[in-house]
């Protein structure tokens, strides 16, 4: 039974495709993936001015912004996305056919990066946030919005549900058993402390709709519009956050070293036509294949910042590479979007 939300994409940043797929009267793919970029940027930029005025104490405000999406604001989003997308439980048991794919492409990105360290001899402290940003990124923050802007709401969104599903699942275990060897600290996958950690990330949201789904139970109208109401604070919260993180980083006194330029070569011009190539030999629906692709080269993901500072490994590292993937961002996902129309044929 579906939940009868007013819609989430009603509320949200970006409510409505502005790409079709027929081509009569809607903006072409790149055009559309350009400007749905630059409103995912204007609202970083928000973040970063209010971290300016320093409302909080330096390194505070990340921090707080961080606990509110992932206790409420990060659950309760994927709750109503579950719910909205997924018109029963048998519908998101055929779609999540798709995770082993998403899998395949997440655990294939962090062991290119493990060979990568290997190779390269990237620095003590590192190793882990390097492998971490070659196969995981930023898909609820900053990948939903774009999916929506491009596609709108419906089976995109579900399908990027699958990929979100598989790059968490992959960050709370290799990736963060990766940070915690970069601060010298010990990591047992198969712990309650790490499957805590699992079961109280955004995933329990997704849990939950599904069970939600499963019962047919009808939440009471105020219930619903509560819930709705603080979902939609989920998607700009988020890249408000990343522009705080942003504002920590003063590019101008980073070091770019080998490290920082080696990950810039892989992500953001090898990446593109390396894993284009991997999910084009994949048995998946050409939906699938675009959004799996869009999503696996997102900017850097903002949770390995937090994570790697918790295990003490490089936490400038990180936060100087976030920060350069969004801005590059600018000129990649359009650049992504004209490789799928005119190279991959997905």
């Amino acid at each position: 039974m579906t939940l009868p939300l007013s819609s989430i994409a009603e509320g949200s940043l970006f409510s409505e495709s502005n790409y079709n797929t027929d081509g009569e009267g809607g903006e072409s793919l790149i055009i559309a993936s350009a400007n749905g970029v630059l409103a995912t940027l204007l609202v970083i930029l928000v973040g970063f001015a209010f971290a300016n005025v320093k409302v909080f104490r330096e390194h505070e405000a990340d921090t707080v912004v961080a606990q509110y999406l992932k206790k409420i604001a990060l659950p309760l989003y994927m709750f109503t996305n579950v719910v909205e997308n997924f018109p029963s439980a048998e519908d998101f048991f055929r779609l999540f056919q798709d995770f082993p794919y998403a899998l395949l492409i997440c655990i294939a990105g962090l062991l290119m990066g493990k060979v990568l360290t290997i190779l390269l001899k990237v620095q003590p402290g590192r190793r882990g946030l390097f492998t971490d940003f070659c196969g995981l990124t930023n898909v609820l923050f900053i990948g939903i919005p774009i999916l929506t802007f491009l596609y709108g709401t419906g089976s995109s969104i579900a399908t990027g549900m699958v990929y979100y599903m598989a790059n968490t699942l992959s960050f709370w275990t290799v990736g963060t058993y990766l940070l915690a060897r970069d601060g010298g600290y010990t990591f047992r996958f198969f712990s309650l402390q790490n499957l805590k950690r699992i079961l109280t990330s955004p995933l329990s949201g997704l849990v939950v709709g599904v069970l939600y789904l499963c019962s047919g139970w009808q939440m009471p109208t105020f219930l619903e519009t509560a819930v709705f109401n603080l979902a939609k604070t989920c998607g700009p919260l988020g890249l408000i956050m990343i522009g705080m993180v942003m504002r920590q980083t003063d590019l101008r006194k980073e070091h770019f070293g080998k490290d920082l330029a080696a990950l810039f070569l892989i992500r953001c011009l090898l990446a593109p036509f390396v894993i284009g190539w991997f999910v084009s030999l994949l048995p998946l629906p050409t939906q699938a294949k675009e959004v799996f692709y869009l999503l696996s080269l997102m900017p850097g993901m903002t949770q390995a910042c937090v994570m790697g500072k918790n295990y003490h490994s490089d936490y400038h590292f990180a936060s100087t590479w976030v920060t350069i993937s969004v801005i590059v961002s600018i000129v990649q996902i359009p650049a992504m979007c004209w490789l799928m129309e005119h190279l991959f044929h997905f």
